[in-house]
């Protein structure tokens, strides 16, 4: 007799995908078998950060809550993605060489070292929140004014 190793199904559980992908969108995706669509989420969700500074220098109530509702949109798409295509797999999934745990837990990790770094460089060279805290600068400055530098 040969030995042959016989690929193993695991089936893909559907709130595994969603609590993943609430994690960070793309794990879900990542647990599915979808390396390109996570990473592309990803981006996507990275991505949604850019319109911020408006909201700092433009500050309205609509502006926030327009924001806010794009990015949970973007969540709960991702979710639902993540959801659809796991049950849509079932138990017909071949793990794939990426369908670990430790690579899971690793990029959240990197995800967060990446987003500590980003900020980190942001607020060193490029902007700088203070607040106000003595009269010395009024009446150009109140106190408990909030200023970027």
């Amino acid at each position: 007799m040969e030995n042959t190793i016989v690929p193993q199904l695991k089936p893909r559980k559907w709130w595994i995908a969603c609590l993943l992908s609430m994690v960070q969108p793309g794990l879900g995706q990542l647990y599915n078998g979808q390396a390109k669509k996570g990473i592309t989420l990803f981006f996507l969700q990275s991505f949604l950060a850019i319109p911020l500074p408006l909201l700092v220098r433009y500050p309205s109530v609509l502006a926030f809550v327009t924001f806010c509702l794009l990015l949970l949109s973007v969540y709960i798409g991702v979710m639902v993605d993540a959801i659809l295509n796991a049950r849509r797999i079932g138990n017909n999934y071949l793990l794939k060489s990426y369908n670990r745990a430790f690579v899971y837990i690793g990029t959240f990790i990197a995800v967060a070292v990446i987003a500590n770094i980003g900020s980190f460089t942001i607020k060193t060279y490029i902007v700088q929140a203070y607040k106000i805290p003595a009269a010395s600068m009024e009446p150009t400055l109140l106190i408990g004014d909030h200023i970027l530098v």
